[in-house]
């Protein structure tokens, strides 16, 4: 996550641009939380603030990295259920990625799957081609 760990929830919001209500109240952020520093929150309540940061006026593509996956189950369902209202509504293009096939099944259009041992040449053993040579 990245917040200035002296910086009120507030002033981190305002550095990032622009945050409409709908998206604060769809992601729940609560107005008492807006006068407190980092530290004071909890790393899901931090992982909303930082979401609201990335959904400002100008982004049109949103790149979600695990970005729920610290989350229990019903704020995942929350978050991503108002993140797909986001999308239709502002023709928000959203590339998730996640370990977690249940949940791109219930939150993607389309899902592209890796095998594992894509990034791998022929023969080579897990981890061996990352290996510093002698």
């Amino acid at each position: 996550l990245a917040l200035d760990p002296r910086m009120r929830m507030k002033d981190s919001l305002r550095e990032g641009g622009a945050v409409a209500e709908r998206v604060k109240n769809g992601l729940g952020l609560r107005e008492e939380w807006m006068d407190r520093f980092p530290a004071e929150l909890s790393g899901g309540e931090l992982q909303r603030f930082c979401i609201a940061r990335a959904l400002g006026p100008d982004t049109k593509f949103l790149l979600a990295d695990e970005m729920t996956a610290m989350l229990d189950l019903i704020s995942q369902c929350r978050i991503w259920k108002f993140l797909r209202r986001e999308m239709q509504e502002r023709e928000l293009g959203i590339l998730a990625v996640s370990h977690d096939e249940g949940l791109l099944k219930r939150i993607a259009d389309r899902i592209l799957a890796f095998p594992a041992d894509t990034d791998r040449k022929a023969g080579e053993k897990r981890g061996e081609r990352y290996r510093a040579k002698a």
